[in-house]
């Protein structure tokens, strides 16, 4: 009987033992697997950070390029009544997105409040020759404008004649063959070249 018991007990013992080496086990593969996931934490960690200081860097160039020449178009147009772009770039369901503002005296607007289409007139022009120099590999070196300043004020001739010599500037400056659809008599006449198109009818006659 005696015999039986420790006999019992020994089996027991044993099945516990055995339970518990598994448990052992099992407890030193998680921690490996720790180990490994907390490496990989870090490196997911190195990696965001990478990420994160070259999205800044790109936002910053970003900022500095549209800011560079879309302020200056307004400046050579508007003189001290000029205002300056900048951009605002918000995380917004996982995704950067870019809000351009306008400052002035320290103040920010928005383009379509407060500013005038003039200025935004102006500012969209530049932006788009602007964007196109950030390009790698570029895909052509011609653009296409239907009456791009039409807001500006028509009774101050002087800022068509500025918008005149700024498409210059910026076409000579960035080897740019730039096309403007107007019916703006100081625009036609600051062209190299100048079509007149005429429709009669349903049909276009069109002399140089």
């Amino acid at each position: 009987m005696g015999y039986d018991s420790t006999s019992r007990l020994r089996s027991k013992l044993d099945r516990a033992k055995g339970k518990r080496d598994a448990i052992l086990e099992q407890v030193k593969s998680y921690k490996i697997s720790i180990e490994k996931n907390k490496e990989h934490l870090i490196n997911c960690q190195k990696a965001q950070t990478i990420i994160q200081l070259i999205a800044l860097q790109t936002q910053s160039l970003l900022e500095f390029r549209l800011n560079e020449l879309a302020s200056l178009a307004m400046t050579a147009i508007f003189r001290e009544d000029a205002y300056e772009l900048k951009l605002r770039f918000d995380i917004k369901r996982g995704r950067t997105e870019a809000s351009p503002l306008f400052v002035k005296d320290g103040k920010e607007r928005r383009p379509m409040y407060g500013t005038g289409f003039g200025i935004v007139d102006v500012a969209s022009f530049a932006l788009r020759p602007t964007l196109w120099s950030l390009e790698e590999p570029k895909k052509m070196n011609c653009f296409l404008f239907d009456e791009p300043f039409r807001h500006l004020n028509s009774a101050a001739g002087n800022l068509h004649k500025r918008a005149a010599k700024m498409v210059k500037e910026i076409s000579e400056k960035l080897s740019l063959q730039i096309i403007i659809v107007t019916q703006n008599d100081i625009l036609c006449e600051a062209g190299d070249k100048v079509f007149h198109i005429d429709k009669k009818l349903d049909k276009s006659y069109v002399k140089k």
